[in-house]
Parts: C-alpha cells; sequence; structure tokens
C-alpha cells in the first residue's frame, strides 16, 4: 500500500468528514494496536495547519478505566478543540472506555470522528466521493422515513426465493444516515458509508438467507445460513449444524442467554449499505456493514437506534446481493443501489392534495427541526437517540426552494395562518401552488392544521 494513498484518505476524513480549518484543534485518541494510523492522521493535520494533540492510553489502561471519567487534562483538551478523532481497539472489553471517550467528546461541544481499530487499509475506505455517497444515503433514508412497507428478497443456493417483510409506519421510526460527513455536535462512524433504521417491534415475518458475514465470521462462496422471523423474533435459524450458524449459536445467542437476555433474537435493525470502497468482508460489522448494494439485519438490542427493545448484544449480519423494495418500489437489486429519487423526492407540480386541503383551513407551523442550505432549499432535520444529526431535502430542486419560502413566510408571522393567506405573501405563487406546497409540508411533518389531526 503505497503511503500517499493513506496520506490522501486522511486528508479526505480531516477536511470532508470533519471540514476542519487551519487552525482548529482536534485530540487524537489512539493506543498501541491504532498508534501507526493514528500518527498518520496527526501528522497530516499538521500539514494541513491543523493543531492535533496525542491522547495515548493502551488496552490495559482502557479496560482499568471504564468505570472513570477521562483525566482532568484531556477534558480541558477536549474543551479546546473543534474535533476527536476516536482511534482505539474495537474489542468488546474496552467498548465502555471507547463509549465514554466519544461522550466525553460530544460534551465538550466537539465533531467525533469514531474510528474504531482503524488501521492503514481500513482508513482507505473512507475515502470516496462523498457528493455521491451521501445523495444515496439521503435518498434510502427518504424512502424508509416515507414508506409504508419494507420486503427483502434473498435467494438460498438452490434458487429458492426468501422474502421478509416488515411495515415501516412512515415518520414515526426514522432512520439514521451514516454518511462519514460529520455535522457540529455530532459524532459518526469512519469509514462510513450506510443508512439503518430499527423496524417497528414485533412485526417482522418471514425469512432471509445471510451469505456475506456475520460478527468474527465470513462466509465462503457457497455457504450460507438462512434466519426465519415471526412477530419479529428469530424462531429459526438453518442449516443448523453449519459453521456460520454454531459461531452465531457459540458466540452472541448463548452469551445473551447465560446473561438471562430474552430479548437476543428481536429483529433490531435493517441497514442498507452504501459505501463502493468495501470489496471484501472480514467479520468486522462496522466496515463488512457498508458494503455498496448489501444489506445487514441485526439482532438483540436497538435501543441507541431509538427503538424500544434492550439486549446484552446487537449482531449485524450482511446478506450479499438482495433485492430490497419500499412500498413495491425496488432501492437495491443485484448488489447495486437502483433508488430512483422521482419516486421518492416530490414535483410539488405532480401533489395531489386530499379533498380535505382546502384554502380555508388554518395551519401553524410544528415543532420539527428544519435547515435551509446555501440554495434556499428546505431540509427536514432530525436527532438520533445516539447524538447524530438526519437530514432530507423536500421535495426536488425548485421544490424545495418554494417550500422553504412558505414555511420561512409561515414561521415569520409566529401565528397560525389561513393557507389561503399565504398565496399573497409570495406573489410568484398561484393559490392552487400553494395548496400543493403546504399539503407537501404537510406530508413531511413540518406543519398542520390547526385544531385539527388529519
Amino acid at each position: 500500500m503505497m503511503r500517499s494513498q493513506t496520506v490522501h484518505a486522511a486528508e479526505t476524513v480531516l477536511t470532508q468528514c470533519l471540514a476542519l480549518r487551519p487552525g482548529a484543534e482536534l485530540v487524537v485518541f489512539a493506543d498501541e494496536t491504532t498508534i501507526d494510523t493514528a500518527s498518520i492522521l496527526a501528522e497530516t493535520a499538521i500539514r494541513l495547519e491543523l493543531r492535533p494533540v496525542m491522547a495515548y492510553f493502551t488496552r490495559q489502561m482502557q479496560i482499568d478505566l471504564h468505570h472513570k471519567g477521562l483525566f482532568p487534562g484531556i477534558e480541558a483538551m477536549l474543551n479546546d478543540a473543534v474535533a476527536a478523532l476516536v482511534c482505539l481497539n474495537g474489542s468488546p472489553q474496552c467498548l465502555p472506555f471507547r463509549d465514554r471517550t466519544r461522550q466525553s467528546a460530544l460534551n465538550a461541544g466537539c465533531k467525533v470522528a469514531h474510528m474504531p481499530g482503524i488501521d492503514p487499509a481500513t482508513l482507505l475506505l473512507a475515502d470516496v466521493d462523498y457528493e455521491t455517497l451521501t445523495a444515496q444515503c439521503e435518498l434510502l433514508a427518504l424512502a424508509l422515513a416515507k414508506g409504508q412497507a419494507l420486503e427483502i428478497i434473498t435467494q438460498d443456493d438452490q434458487g429458492a426465493k426468501h422474502h421478509l417483510r416488515l411495515p415501516l409506519n412512515a415518520w414515526r421510526r426514522l432512520p439514521i444516515i451514516s454518511d462519514g460527513i460529520i455535522q457540529k455536535d455530532s459524532w459518526g462512524n469512519v469509514p462510513s458509508g450506510e443508512t439503518y433504521i430499527a423496524p417497528p417491534e414485533g412485526l417482522a415475518e418471514g425469512s432471509i438467507v445471510i451469505n456475506g458475514s456475520i460478527p468474527g465470521y465470513t462466509l465462503l462462496p457457497g455457504e450460507a445460513m438462512t434466519l426465519r422471523f415471526a412477530n419479529g423474533r428469530l424462531v429459526q435459524w438453518t442449516p443448523a449444524e453449519s459453521p456460520a450458524a454454531q459461531h452465531l449459536l457459540h458466540t452472541q445467542i448463548e452469551l445473551a442467554r447465560s446473561q438471562g437476555d430474552e430479548n437476543w433474537d428481536n429483529l433490531a435493525e435493517i441497514g442498507l449499505g452504501a459505501n463502493p470502497r468495501v470489496q471484501t468482508l472480514t467479520g468486522i460489522p462496522l466496515l463488512d456493514e457498508k458494503k455498496y448494494g448489501s444489506i445487514h439485519i441485526a439482532l438483540g438490542d436497538n435501543v441507541d437506534m431509538g427503538g424500544q427493545i434492550a439486549s446484552h448484544i446487537h449482531c449485524d449480519m450482511v446478506a450479499l446481493s438482495p433485492e430490497v423494495l419500499v412500498d413495491g418500489r425496488i432501492i437495491i437489486a443485484g448488489g447495486d443501489i437502483v433508488i430512483r429519487e422521482a419516486d421518492w423526492r416530490e414535483d410539488h407540480r405532480a401533489v395531489q392534495p386530499t379533498a380535505v386541503w382546502q384554502p380555508d383551513l388554518t395551519v401553524t407551523c410544528m415543532a420539527t427541526n428544519v435547515h435551509v442550505d446555501e440554495q434556499g432549499q428546505l431540509h427536514r432535520l432530525w436527532d438520533t437517540s445516539s447524538g447524530r444529526v438526519c437530514s432530507v431535502k423536500v421535495g426536488r430542486g425548485e421544490t424545495a426552494r418554494l417550500a422553504a419560502a412558505i414555511y420561512q413566510a409561515l414561521k415569520h408571522r409566529g401565528k397560525p395562518m389561513k393557507i389561503a393567506d399565504l398565496a399573497p405573501l409570495k406573489p410568484n405563487l398561484d393559490l392552487p401552488q400553494v395548496l400543493q406546497l403546504t399539503y407537501l409540508l404537510q406530508q413531511y411533518e413540518l406543519i398542520k392544521i390547526q385544531n385539527h389531526d388529519l
């Protein structure tokens, strides 16, 4: 591996993922397993005229200090920093310390790049076209946010198709975008490239073929394991005596059962991979689940992603070459992301309000976070339980700009208004267009009818 490639990837992390500018201070956490790559990141930071400080904790120190806070000197460095790179090993024994470190950096107001077990080969996976990656992750998130029903189709070695179906409950359970672009007061995994969601509990039905990887185990070509779900719980895995099934049993299921965990079988997550640099599976979930055009499910805990079920495990498993549909529309097929923007992002001129949506309705802004970008386009924002901020654009192009104008006019007035009274505020819009745009805003749960519940 050429050092120049690694350095270029480090530059990408610092200037694109974290958007750091000359003079910015950052803290780089490292241990004996990651120090080489952390040093490349720190050296690159210096060359970019940033001000890095290395915080070194051995693996044993992380185990010994897991129940304590960071040293006052480290806390002080974080308070002065713009960003933190958490380049600590990924072992389960060190997870409590790593989580504490990440949270301390967030509490100090840092952007946090979470990079467990980072090495030069892994760092290269962060060197991607983020404009394309972000656009795909956001569009996948829009489908999962707006959709009502998800279907996953996989195929076993005999050619039989397996279907896993579950509801999405539009806007009730929001997806998480992990595109590697880390916003202010937020954190993200680096490298990244996925969109995922905690599906509604107790409702998944059907089966899925796992032919990629499970934690600590990569399936060989032609090797596969079929998981069957009923009422959102895993009820069968076959063939039970296969190496993959036995690995799952001994490393995950028996561990959970030994601790009295009754929720290990919960279908906790559905995730869609979008990183084209991830080519080879390793058995490391944080990497494998990013593989472009793959899907992964998880067993166990979903609390950190907005779910309601706690468990001692969160076991990610990757399926390759799936077909994924939302509301009957294909979004992934044969290892390729084929989602169409026109299927999910509206042109207001094609929006058809229901009969109840009339000019005399009084509407008001909802307590939903929004953002207007540099192009004047409106975005709906949501915070996740894990401390990330996600965003989707409200409509395509001109629609997003007009939606922003209508929303800002309503919010600026600071009081409920009739839809008909919004039209004169934007002379370039006629009443039918205002009806279409306000109805669209209501569909994104940004405005509502005053004293009504549609």
